[in-house]
């Protein structure tokens, strides 16, 4: 490979076949994968379609927000159990102003938050919100999906400011609302998830 190559995932020399490392421009990197097939290639898409590089169509801004909203959905009815346990309606005095909450099972039930919104991105490139309306995430570096857990991870990042504690964690809110505006702004329909995770999220091929 030559060794002005870019950043992306080669076959090293020294690496068994069907095993890809990564090349960060200027050497290689601990990280390697199984050889994956080349992105999906999309059509020149419609007219107004806005493209990534690798030629996939972006995923409109109102696709996205309904994925959101289904993902919403869906974590809250299997978190609500949890959470609403624990709630005695008589108490008046606590952090959340009404009811009483343990702290452990909100803890079970954030976990569940998070552990479903990597673990889809990182072994399907979407969860069941996108999948539903046909949305993928794939990585900026090569078009791929899924992510793999470390870019999942990175780029759900940004929600954990709301498990901060007290006022700290109404950051989430902003950082919730600046994604709102990003994905109609941006040209390439970029989220603050999506420019903290080096991601795109481009309509599925079918």
């Amino acid at each position: 490979m030559p060794e002005n190559a870019p950043p992306g995932w080669y076959q090293a020399e020294t690496d068994a076949p069907g095993t890809e490392r990564y090349w960060t421009g200027t050497e290689w990197s601990a990280d390697t994968r199984s050889a994956m097939a080349p992105p999906p290639q999309a059509s020149a898409g419609a007219p107004g379609d806005r493209m990534t590089p690798h030629g996939r169509t972006l995923a409109s801004p109102w696709a996205r927000i309904g994925a959101r909203l289904l993902d919403g959905i869906i974590v809250g009815i299997v978190t609500a159990p949890l959470v609403f346990s624990e709630v005695d309606f008589g108490a008046t005095s606590n952090a959340f102003g009404t009811g009483s909450f343990s702290s452990t099972k909100l803890i079970i039930a954030a976990l569940i938050g998070i552990a479903y919104e990597v673990g889809m991105t990182a072994l399907k490139g979407a969860t069941l919100g996108k999948m539903a309306v046909g949305v993928e995430i794939v990585r900026q570096s090569d078009g791929q999906t899924p992510l793999g857990f470390g870019t999942a991870a990175q780029r759900w990042l940004p929600n954990a400011v709301g498990l901060l504690p007290g006022a700290l964690s109404g950051l989430s809110g902003l950082i919730g609302l600046a994604s709102l505006i990003m994905v109609f702004a941006d040209d390439m329909r970029r989220s603050v998830y999506d420019f903290v995770g080096q991601t795109y999220v481009v309509q599925k091929v079918r």
